[in-house]
């Protein structure tokens, strides 16, 4: 699917990331898509708000792994932007901060 295959507007947003979501759900940990889900959950409501939040904290749960944390990352960028082609890039850590990742 193509990004120029849908009309303007936010639900062709909502439906890629339904669509991705569903290929998520089939190839990933019960547990672990569980925790994705509830996390992109949390952060969509935080959006539609307005409010500030966090990616990635001591808090996560131990199944939220590097690849969930790009997983993540991915979903929302895919909500906010509609395109399906982001490229992430991981910057290692430093001494002077974590790591981070770069959409």
């Amino acid at each position: 699917m193509n990004d120029e295959d849908t009309g303007p507007g936010e639900d062709n947003h909502v439906v890629k990331v339904a669509l991705y979501m569903e290929t998520l759900q089939a190839r990933m940990d019960p547990g672990q898509y569980r925790a994705l889900a509830h996390a992109l959950h949390e952060a969509f409501h935080l959006l539609a708000q307005g409010r500030d939040g966090t990616i990635g904290s001591e808090n996560d749960p131990p199944e939220f792994t590097p690849e969930m944390h790009r997983e993540f990352a991915t979903i929302l960028t895919m909500l906010l932007t509609g395109k399906m082609d982001q490229q992430v890039v991981e910057v290692p850590p430093t001494a002077a901060r974590a790591s981070s990742l770069w959409i």
